[in-house]
């Protein structure tokens, strides 16, 4: 039986949910000498949201190095949540930024004989607005991460996977980009304590948990009216009265 350490999920105070942002970029192809264009440019639109880290559970881990933290984590449609003991947790506040960045959607449109002048002007339109990041000149192999690395926020991108769309099978990533609305992401579990779209709900002091299991799973509430916390002196008692139960139970 190990001992385990509450995490506290501070929750984010209103106005500091998720930000919305878009990045765009450029993808230049042949210049043709003769007619002082480009015989085509892809401009991307990538479109995230940027998460707000919690801070407080960055600091516990400081003020308790080596422990284990006990926490609550959730997908992003809070399908389910389960308590789960981090052996080996990392944190986004380690890279000198206070939000993960989600990509949600990217899309691109191709234009045919673009002059410089054309290019500068885009810019500039993109660099006037509030909410869009220009990210510059990209190679269009690895779209998302090429354009996160001109930004240098690589380091913070949130892991995602692709949603399919229906009839894209078959087609080249240009073709998914291009057509429709692009392609769209949806995040997966980052198993960072300190990122505020895994990670929700306080597990309050002196409480029982099951790992692996709701915070609200029957048979921890049922266990929990017959071993009330505050009764358990040692870990060798918690270890023998829960054995018959089938319960991987840590009191929190």
């Amino acid at each position: 039986m190990v001992s385990l350490s509450t995490i506290k999920n501070a929750r984010l105070e209103e106005g500091e949910g998720p930000e919305p942002i878009t990045y765009r970029a450029i993808r230049t192809g042949k210049w043709l000498f003769n007619q002082e264009m480009y015989d085509f440019v892809d401009i991307y639109e990538m479109q995230c949201s940027r998460y707000p880290l919690i801070q407080t559970n960055y600091d516990w881990q400081k003020m308790h190095p080596g422990e284990k933290p006990l926490a609550i984590m959730r997908p992003p449609d809070h399908s389910w949540n389960r308590v789960t003991l981090l052996q080996a947790p990392e944190y986004w506040s380690e890279t000198g930024f206070s939000y993960t960045l989600i990509v949600k959607r990217l899309k691109a449109r191709r234009f045919y004989n673009v002059s410089e002048d054309d290019i500068k002007e885009f810019q500039q339109e993109t660099e006037e607005s509030e909410d869009i990041v220009f990210a510059g000149n990209i190679k269009g192999v690895s779209v998302c991460r090429e354009i996160l690395e001109n930004t240098m926020e690589d380091v913070i991108c949130h892991p995602v996977i692709e949603i399919p769309e229906p009839f894209s099978s078959g087609k080249s990533e240009h073709e998914k980009y291009t057509e429709g609305e692009g392609v769209r992401f949806e995040p997966v579990p980052c198993d960072h304590p300190d990122c505020s779209n895994c990670f929700s709900h306080p597990l309050p002091k002196k409480e029982w948990y099951a790992i692996g299991s709701p915070a609200d799973d029957p048979k921890v509430l049922e266990f929990k009216k017959k071993n009330p916390p505050s009764k358990v002196e040692t870990h060798e008692e918690v270890h023998a009265s829960i054995a018959g139960d089938g319960l991987n139970l840590g009191c929190a």
